[in-house]
């Protein structure tokens, strides 16, 4: 059996996703954000009407989805958006800097930095993704382990030399607080 997804809309705090399983079409109402959260919805929806869940069932459970850490506005006073997310891989950047982009704010500024002894094959991929699909970018360090932080940006840094919209600051508190100051109206942190 298939679910197909028949037609989604994406917007900043919500995604409304038309699905069609087993001729029944049905509208859900998601707090996963993002295009690629819909394919990730409609699998995790398949799986459990297979196995025999209930549709009302899972219709009652999606709108209370939560997953720590991604795609999380915070609530602030400022005119602008600030949001959290744990992408660290060049793809799932990629994805997250798409969706954020197709939204149209302004400016989007980028603070990211890359776990030290963990796959340095990537960390250039992810300074190239990020310069290529951000206003600005500050490179920072984040969980260094015994790693040198420097080290680290470098490795993210080494392909984009002539770039100009980024910079580094290592000290992580230091990089939020220089983003923070930067942004404006309808902009995006």
């Amino acid at each position: 059996n298939t679910l197909q997804i028949v037609n989604f809309k994406v917007f900043p705090n919500k995604t409304d996703i038309t699905f069609n399983y087993k001729g029944n079409y049905f509208d859900v109402e998601s707090p996963l954000l993002g295009d690629f959260n819909v394919s990730n919805l409609a699998a995790a929806l398949l799986t459990c009407l297979e196995l025999g869940v209930g549709l009302n069932v899972l219709l009652t459970r999606v709108e209370k989805i939560s997953i720590p850490n991604h795609l999380v506005f915070l609530k602030t006073d400022n005119c602008f958006k600030v949001m959290v997310d744990y992408a660290h891989t060049v793809n799932s950047i990629y994805k997250l800097l798409n969706f954020i982009n197709s939204l149209n704010y302004s400016s989007v500024y980028v603070v990211v930095g890359q776990e030290g002894e963990v796959d340095k094959f990537r960390r250039s991929g992810v300074g190239e993704v990020v310069v290529k699909n951000c206003t600005y970018a500050i490179f920072t360090s984040d969980n260094n382990r015994s790693e040198d932080p420097n080290n680290i940006i470098n490795d993210i840094t080494a392909n984009i030399k002539n770039y100009s919209n980024y910079e580094v600051i290592v000290d992580r508190d230091d990089a939020i607080k220089k983003v923070i100051n930067m942004a404006y109206d309808n902009d995006i942190v």
